[in-house]
């Protein structure tokens, strides 16, 4: 405490001794001595010794620490780490998502920025900033991140997945429309199950479908069942069916995929539920059975809510 307050007032050279002081006491000294001595002896010029202080103390938090006080010594540390190495993003990146941790979002997301400067072409880096953005619900910006990702890394197709949704939700259905095309055009025959899935829920999002897309679309959730039949993820492809179907009007042979889903459900899975309630209501409701439709949608509710809730997310997220 002595050497936090002399550091404080800028007597780093008393805060020094006070520090070997408390390391001796304590065999060798604490976290919270060693961040605390890395600022000191950057203070005082010597960057080597501030280094070697701070990355034992940033590995051993790595493992072990939750505590506030010492994430905030090493908030201070970090930044200090970060401008000593300008052209290492990697630095900028654990300082983000401490700052994440400590929920300062919006510094976590400046400090993603600094870091994607440095090296803009790291999937990781605009993942991560997207997974920043949609927290506070910004997913015109969480979008753009993961259309970036596309652009840079077009073979992985959990990218796409995870774009045209956020396109979506953020009212950009004009690129939705042009990205979805180029997914069904790179994906329409891929020989993966999961793959196949994906990308025919996420084009099926938006009811104007060409009928050359819907081909494909109907192509890939066949293949998915089929294929996958012993999967563990066949529940999810006969979602992913049963959306194919009710896009092209045969309500009846969706609630059959549906059934299945929900008898595959595994209770701890209430996105699937929730998807397979939400289908069953639309395929009802088309069908004139408003209170089978009503049922329905009151259980896709009350799924997402307690999903919402669990998750302690509050934002209006896309489904």
């Amino acid at each position: 405490s002595l050497a936090m307050a002399q550091l404080r007032v800028g007597d780093a050279e008393s805060a020094r001794r006070s520090l070997q002081i408390a390391t001796r006491l304590n065999d060798g000294g604490l976290p919270h001595d060693w961040f605390l001595m890395s600022l000191v002896h950057w203070k005082l010029g010597d960057v080597k010794a501030a280094h070697q202080h701070f990355d034992r103390a940033h590995s051993w938090m790595e493992k072990n620490a939750h505590d506030t006080a010492i994430q905030r010594l090493a908030v201070e540390g970090l930044a200090l780490r970060a401008d000593d190495d300008p052209e290492n993003a990697l630095w900028r990146q654990r300082l983000s998502e401490l700052l994440f941790r400590l929920g300062r979002d919006k510094e976590a997301v400046d400090e993603l920025s600094r870091a994607i400067a440095i090296d803009n072409t790291n999937v990781q880096l605009y993942r991560t900033r997207a997974t920043y953005y949609a927290r506070s619900a910004d997913w015109k910006s969480a979008a753009s991140d993961y259309h970036t990702i596309v652009k840079i890394d077009p073979e992985d197709h959990f990218s796409w997945y995870m774009t045209l949704p956020l396109l979506l939700h953020s009212g950009r259905a004009g690129e939705y429309h042009i990205l979805r095309t180029q997914a069904l055009d790179r994906f329409g025959a891929t020989e993966d199950t999961r793959t196949a899935e994906r990308i025919a829920k996420v084009c099926l999002l938006h009811p104007m479908v060409s009928d050359a897309e819907a081909e494909t679309i109907n192509k890939l959730t066949e293949f998915a069942i089929t294929r996958g039949a012993r999967s563990s993820s066949v529940k999810w492809f006969h979602a992913a069916a049963a959306m194919a179907d009710y896009r092209r009007g045969k309500f009846e042979e969706a609630l059959r995929h549906t059934a299945v889903s929900h008898r595959l459900a595994k209770s701890n899975e209430r996105s699937l539920a929730a998807l397979a309630h939400l289908i069953d209501a639309m395929c009802h409701q088309d069908l004139a059975q408003p209170k089978e439709a009503l049922a329905s949608f009151h259980s896709a509710n009350e799924l997402i809510e307690r999903a919402t809730v669990a998750s302690g997310n509050c934002g209006n997220a896309p489904s």
